[in-house]
């Protein structure tokens, strides 16, 4: 029987098939056991196919995202002409757009200096504080000197 096809295609064309139906019910929420259990294989090779095929996807979304990125660097490029060009020919409001552009592009890149965010209030009187501190101090249980320089740090007092 000659299909025309060599029985290392055949083979590849079903671990394809395979290694994709493992990913969409990996996608669906199944477990590693359940899936291997589909696709005729063991929970640790279902989790290496899985990795496997996350990086591929990885990979090519960032691809994807670079292929955009620079895409939209080269619309940014060229509003940016256009508003010079309006800019040059005395068109005095354009200087708002091109600042805005240039902003635009600045986040594109990553070219803004990072801005520092400080916290005020009361942190240590809201109730997600309260609750991390229930948290930390039980589980620091079983390091009774750990929970006590901790207490005393979150107590404001001084520690030797």
């Amino acid at each position: 029987m000659t299909t025309g096809q060599s029985k290392t295609a055949a083979q590849r064309i079903a671990s394809a098939e395979k290694r994709e139906k493992a990913l969409q019910l990996r996608k669906m929420g199944f477990s590693y056991e359940k899936i291997g259990e589909q696709i005729g294989c063991s929970k640790q090779h279902v989790h290496r196919v899985i990795t496997e095929e996350l990086g591929k996807l990885r990979e090519s979304n960032y691809a994807s995202a670079e292929d955009l990125r620079t895409l939209q660097a080269e619309r940014i490029a060229y509003a940016i002409n256009q508003v010079m060009i309006a800019i040059n020919t005395g068109d005095i409001t354009a200087v708002d757009k091109l600042c805005r552009l240039l902003d635009r592009e600045a986040r594109l890149f990553g070219l803004d200096a990072a801005t520092r965010t400080e916290i005020s209030g009361a942190l240590t009187s809201s109730s997600e504080w309260v609750e991390l501190r229930s948290v930390l101090l039980l589980t620091l249980g079983r390091f009774p000197d750990a929970r006590q320089a901790v207490l005393e740090v979150i107590s404001g007092k001084e520690v030797e």
